[in-house]
């Protein structure tokens, strides 16, 4: 499972970064709606990462117990 974390943090951040680098450029073009959209995005994206690696798992040891 090491392997698929990695991979999963490497996911994350390719996607955080395409997210900030579109942010930046809709910046420059001063459109803050999209701005602040790719932000959100970012700030989604790590918890997700960690739900889906970490809390699927306690999750379901939690219910069982």
């Amino acid at each position: 499972m090491g392997k698929s974390r990695e991979d999963l943090v490497k996911w994350s951040m390719k996607k955080a970064e395409e997210y900030l680098d579109s942010a930046k450029s809709n910046l420059e073009h001063e459109r803050l709606y999209p701005v602040a959209e790719e932000i959100f995005r970012v700030v989604e994206t790590a918890p997700e990462v960690s739900i889906k690696n970490y809390g699927t798992t306690r999750l379901i040891h939690s219910k069982r117990s």
